[in-house]
C-alpha cells in the first residue's frame, strides 16, 4: 500500500488514439512514438476531477403526519474537467537532418515528390498519374519512425481537389513534409511510411520512399514544448498534419502552429485561421502519480489565460475537458536523457498497462519575466507583417494624425482565449448519461491591463499616457461605440531574443475604470476583433482575433 504524491507527477500529451466510433478519441495502449506523445512540464496546479449530476424527488403533502422522504438518483456523468500551467518557453532546437525532399514510390513507381523549398502546385496535385488504387479517406493517417537517436517525421496525405479530374479527385497521390524530423540520412528506400484510413479498415498500406536530402551542420528551428497544446486548441488536425512551414507553402495544412526559422528574423507563431471547426483535434491527456495512471480520453481544451503579473515568469492556464477517465497501473516510465530525447513506457511484470515511447520534455527551453514586458498601443487597426516572416506588426498613416500611440507601462493584466466549448449528454431514464460530443462555441480573446494613472502630452507620441487614453475614449463615447486599436503585449520585451508577442490587429477597449489604491491605477479592458487587413476594418467573418508569436 502507498499514497501518491502531486511533486512526482508525469503529464503527457498524445494524439495516439481511437479515430472510430463508438471509441473515438479514446487512448490506446500502445503504439506510442515520439510523434504523436509529448511530456508536457506542468507546475504543482494540475487537477482533473469528474462529477455526478444528480436528481432528488422530495414527498411533500398535508396532513398531520406527513412523509418527508426522498429519493435520489445518478442521472448523468458530467464531463472531465482538468487544469494545468505551463511556463511559456521558446525553444530553439537543433534540426540537422531535417528531411527536404522525398520521393515516395507505389510497387516501385515514382509518385508525387516533395520539396520544402519548392512544393508541387495543386495544379501538379491534380495531374499526377500516381493516385493510389482504391481510395483512402480524407481521414487518411499517415506516421513514419524516427531514426536512430533521432526524431520522427511527420507526413500528411496528398489529396488532388480537382472534381474534373476523376483519377485523382480525393484520392491519395503523394505525401507531404509536415515536420521534417531530425536525424535522417540521404538515402533510397530509407522512409518507411504506414497509410491508414480509420473511416475503412481494410484501407492500410506500407509504401517506401526514397530520401533525396536533409539538412546538414546545426540546422535550427523555434518551437516550444507547448507547441502541442497550442496546435490543440486552434486546429482540426488529425495526427501527422501539423507544424508545416507556413512561410514556405502558407496554403497546405490544417494546422494552428507553425514552427519558426532560428535567429528570430521567422518566429513560431500560432493562428486561429483553421479554428473554424465544430470539433478539434482529438487528444489525449496521460497523468501518471507513482502507482496510478489515469488517462483522460477525447479532450478538448476550452481556455488558455496568460498573466501579466510583473513579479511572475511567463505561463499559460490551461483548462479543458474530456468525455471520461479511466484508471490504469502506472508504467515503467525511463525518462529522456537530452532535451526533446525519446523516453519509453514499458509495462511492468504482471501488469497490462501502456506500451511505447514518447518525445522527452525540453529542458534546456529558457524563461521568460514578465517584468520585462512592454505594450504597444495605437488608436487605429494594424496590420500582422507579411507570411514570410510574420515578425513585422504595423499600423499606417501619420502618428499623431491619423492615429495615437500610447505608452502603458503594466502592473498587472492578463488574456483570455476561449473556445465556448459545450457538450451534449442523452438523458435515457434509468441509466447513468455519459457526454457523447461536444462542440465549439464563438471564439473570444478579451483580457485586461493595468497600469499607474499617468497623465503625459497629447501631442507627444513618446509621452501618451494612460490618463491620455482614458480621456480620449471618454470624449468620443456619443460618436464610436467600438474603438478600434491595434494591441500588442510584448511579453519579455520588444528588444529582447526570447519573448512572445500577442498580436492583435484590432480590439476595442472600454473606457478604463480608476483604481483607488496608494498609486492610482486604472485597468482597461479589451476584447480581439477578426479583421479585413485589406480594407483595415473590423469583419466578423475573420478568424484572426490574435496572432501568438515565440521569438527565440
Amino acid at each position: 500500500m502507498s499514497v501518491n504524491l502531486l511533486r512526482n507527477s508525469k503529464v503527457y500529451f498524445t494524439t495516439n488514439v481511437d479515430l472510430v466510433d463508438p471509441n473515438r478519441g479514446k487512448i490506446l495502449k500502445t503504439g506510442f512514438d515520439p510523434a504523436n506523445t509529448f511530456e508536457i512540464q506542468v507546475l504543482d496546479d494540475l487537477s482533473f476531477s469528474q462529477t455526478t449530476a444528480v436528481e432528488t424527488i422530495a414527498v411533500n403533502e398535508t396532513g398531520a403526519a406527513p412523509i418527508r422522504g426522498q429519493r435520489t438518483f445518478n442521472t448523468s456523468l458530467n464531463p472531465v474537467d482538468f487544469n494545468f500551467t505551463t511556463y511559456m518557453r521558446p525553444a530553439e532546437v537543433g534540426n540537422a537532418g531535417a528531411i527536404t525532399e522525398i520521393l515516395p514510390k507505389l510497387g516501385g513507381t515514382a509518385m508525387l515528390a516533395w520539396n520544402t523549398s519548392s512544393p508541387p502546385t495543386q495544379a501538379a496535385i491534380n495531374a499526377s498519374a500516381a493516385a493510389i488504387g482504391t481510395d483512402y479517406g480524407l481521414n487518411t493517417q499517415v506516421s513514419v519512425a524516427a531514426p536512430a537517436g533521432g526524431r520522427a517525421a511527420r507526413l500528411y496525405p496528398i489529396f488532388g481537389d480537382d472534381p474534373l479530374t476523376t483519377a485523382t479527385y480525393q484520392k491519395l497521390v503523394g505525401f507531404g513534409i509536415a515536420d521534417p524530423g531530425q536525424g535522417y540520412a540521404t538515402g533510397t528506400g530509407n522512409l518507411v511510411i504506414n497509410v491508414f484510413d480509420p473511416d475503412s479498415p481494410i484501407e492500410t498500406g506500407v509504401f517506401t520512399a526514397d530520401i533525396v536530402s536533409v539538412t546538414t551542420g546545426t540546422s535550427k528551428k523555434i518551437t516550444c514544448e507547448e507547441n502541442v497544446l497550442w496546435n490543440a486548441m486552434f486546429s482540426p488536425d488529425t495526427p501527422g498534419t501539423n507544424f508545416i512551414n507556413y512561410s514556405t507553402n502558407p496554403s497546405v495544412g490544417n494546422n494552428a502552429w507553425i514552427d519558426g526559422a532560428a535567429g528570430g528574423t521567422d518566429p513560431a507563431v500560432c493562428l486561429l485561421t483553421k479554428s473554424n471547426a465544430h470539433q478539434l483535434q482529438r487528444f489525449g491527456i496521460i497523468v501518471i502519480f507513482d502507482q496510478n495512471c489515469f488517462l483522460l480520453h477525447d479532450c478538448s481544451l476550452n481556455t488558455a489565460t496568460i498573466d501579466f503579473g510583473i513579479d511572475a515568469i511567463a505561463s499559460i492556464q490551461w483548462s479543458g475537458q474530456a468525455r471520461s477517465i479511466e484508471r490504469l497501473d502506472s508504467p515503467t516510465v525511463t525518462d529522456a536523457t537530452t532535451s526533446g530525447g525519446t523516453g519509453t513506457f514499458a509495462q511492468p511484470a504482471g501488469k497490462t498497462t501502456l506500451q511505447g515511447t514518447f518525445r522527452g520534455k525540453l529542458f534546456d527551453s529558457p524563461f521568460i519575466a514578465n517584468k520585462l514586458s512592454t505594450v504597444t498601443l495605437a488608436s487605429k487597426i494594424g496590420s500582422y507583417g507579411t507570411a514570410s516572416t510574420w515578425s513585422a506588426s504595423t499600423t499606417t498613416g501619420t502618428e499623431g494624425t491619423d492615429y495615437k500611440n500610447y505608452t502603458m507601462p503594466l502592473t498587472g493584466g492578463s488574456i483570455t482565449l476561449t473556445n465556448n466549448i459545450s457538450y451534449l449528454t442523452p438523458a435515457y431514464m434509468g441509466a447513468i448519461n455519459q457526454p457523447i460530443a461536444y462542440f465549439t462555441g464563438s471564439r473570444g480573446v478579451t483580457g485586461s491591463l493595468t497600469a499607474y494613472l499617468r497623465t503625459g502630452s497629447n501631442t507627444n507620441s513618446t509621452n501618451r499616457f494612460s490618463a491620455n487614453l482614458f480621456t480620449d475614449l471618454i470624449n468620443q463615447v456619443n460618436t464610436d461605440s467600438d474603438p478600434e486599436f491595434f494591441l500588442q503585449i510584448e511579453i519579455g520585451g520588444a528588444g529582447n531574443n526570447t519573448k512572445v508577442h500577442l498580436t492583435m490587429a484590432g480590439a476595442v477597449l472600454t473606457i478604463p475604470t480608476v483604481n483607488a489604491e496608494s498609486v492610482i491605477t486604472t485597468t482597461v479592458n479589451f476584447t480581439a476583433q477578426g479583421t479585413d487587413q485589406t480594407t483595415k476594418k473590423f469583419d466578423i467573418l475573420q478568424n484572426n482575433e490574435i496572432m501568438i508569436k515565440y521569438f527565440a
